[in-house]
């Protein structure tokens, strides 16, 4: 007897739902909004609208010689990326509380510490954080760090086009993989974070006993700070082909 069976291409086949795209919660959405608003009345409403490296450095000086050094500095790296607070300005506040050497390891500590962490929440809130925030130049700062990765990161690191908290969170909802973006970071960041360490030393070398050679010291590392990163640029552009700089628009 003839096999009667239908040939395989008119089999039915079960029709799979295509996996919805994932949603970003209203609470979470919410939440994000209210962050913002907290950070921004917290920036211009308080003394941190004045921050400087010294405010810093005396947050930290009553540990400075406990126990409780380390994991102070860590907290204030960590809320400082949270509050969106220039990252440069804790570097310098490390190096003038703890030195050049000590100073940088911890504030190279600090600054991975809070970029996984933010990278981390951007990543909970998901892909559809950007995009609900509606503005142009975060779209462009997600679709640079999810085109190109490694060099991506690397770029906004030495051309800085955000603050160091957004663009981690902004990295966190992308598709940039964390291997590519902790090693992008850490790349970028080591040679600032010396350097800015040592200028906070010098800086308070300056204060505590002003001389010439001490102010030559402090014009010194600046200039190795901005030949530093002119050097970083101009290599980093080479390597990715394009100046992958998004343009400056309001956010």
């Amino acid at each position: 007897m003839a096999d009667e069976r239908p040939p395989d291409s008119l089999v039915l086949q079960p029709v799979l739902p295509a996996e919805a795209p994932r949603r970003l919660p209203r609470a979470a959405l919410a939440a994000v909004a209210l962050g913002g608003a907290a950070v921004a009345a917290i920036w211009w409403f308080t003394p941190l609208r004045h921050l400087g490296p010294a405010d810093l450095a005396r947050w930290i000086a009553p540990y400075r010689e406990s126990s409780l050094a380390v994991p102070v500095t860590l907290a204030i790296y960590l809320l400082s990326g949270l509050l969106l607070v220039p990252m440069s300005l804790v570097m310098v506040a490390t190096g003038l509380s703890f030195g050049p050497a000590l100073g940088a390891v911890l504030a190279l500590s600090g600054c991975l510490l809070s970029a996984s962490v933010n990278y981390a929440i951007g990543a909970a809130l998901g892909r559809d954080l950007v995009h609900k925030l509606r503005s142009p130049r975060l779209h462009k700062l997600n679709h640079l760090l999810s085109a190109h990765g490694f060099w991506a990161i690397a770029t906004v690191r030495v051309v800085p086009v955000a603050p160091f908290g957004l663009v981690n969170l902004v990295a966190g909802s992308s598709d940039i993989r964390f291997r590519d973006y902790f090693l992008g970071t850490v790349a970028t960041l080591t040679p600032t974070v010396v350097l800015s360490s040592l200028f906070g030393d010098r800086i308070g070398a300056l204060v505590r006993n002003p001389n010439v050679v001490t102010a030559l010291s402090v014009v010194g590392v600046v200039i190795l700070l901005v030949a530093t990163g002119l050097v970083m640029r101009a290599r980093i552009r080479k390597r990715s082909q394009a100046a992958i700089v998004p343009p400056r628009e309001p956010y």
